[in-house]
């Protein structure tokens, strides 16, 4: 299986086709969840579903405590800023700045959605007793899975530019999506967000790094072409 270097495909036609698809189900998705201001049946079914498991399993609610942690601000962002110093070392700076750039291009994508939605949070009393600090912001779209998707998923991106086996590609992607998706579920279990909300962060962070990555994968093979290496 060739690595990303070898790939002879048009990057930038693959990120804006996910760019294009996860932007018009996004929209959907938002239309379906924010026609009201009531939340949907779906998210209202599943919400007293996670409570119900919750309540029934109360250590539970630890453990996806502390994966939830894993989607923070602040966890993020040292990870972000991890990503940029590790390359300034390596004194690879076109990626030292495309961290800093999607990074902060995520988290401003995230307030902007989030202020232009100002949808509210599940009640209260249905969140887990293990949330001991309650969400401040908006609930539409969910910051943990969207800060996720784009701050782990430029992670993968920079583990699989020196990928050289095939086993080595499909673990680094398999644990990408392994801790997105245990972050964005621990949004829901913990009932601190609505599933359209985690659904809504998947896809929109997915649309910002599929056509940030094209670019940058664009531009990157173009530097390497002109330069006549391999």
């Amino acid at each position: 299986m060739p690595d990303l270097r070898n790939m002879k495909v048009a990057p930038f036609a693959i990120g804006g086709g996910v760019f294009l698809t996860c932007t018009l189900a996004t929209i959907l998705l938002g239309d379906y969840a924010l026609s009201s201001d009531e939340a949907p049946p779906f998210d209202r079914s599943t919400a007293r579903a996670m409570k119900d498991m919750g309540d029934a399993r109360p250590a539970k609610g630890v453990w996806m405590a502390w994966v939830t942690h894993l989607g923070d601000n602040m966890v993020l962002a040292a990870v972000a800023a991890l990503g940029v110093l590790w390359n300034l070392i390596r004194r690879k700076w076109w990626l030292a700045a495309a961290w800093a750039v999607i990074a902060l291009g995520g988290q401003a994508i995230n307030d902007g959605v989030k202020n232009w939605a100002q949808r509210e949070r599940p009640p209260v009393a249905w969140r887990d007793p293990a949330v001991t600090t309650p969400p401040r912001s908006f609930s539409f779209p969910s910051g943990h899975a969207l800060g996720s998707t784009v701050i782990y998923g430029l992670l993968g991106y920079t583990m699989l530019l020196e990928a050289k086996r095939r086993l080595y590609v499909i673990m680094v992607m398999a644990e990408v999506a392994l801790i997105v998706g245990a972050v964005g579920f621990s949004r829901v279990y913990l009932r601190v967000h609505w599933a359209s909300d985690v659904m809504a962060g998947f896809l929109i962070g997915a649309a910002w790094l599929g056509l940030s990555l094209g670019l940058l994968e664009s531009w990157r093979r173009r530097v390497r072409n002109s330069a006549g290496v391999p």
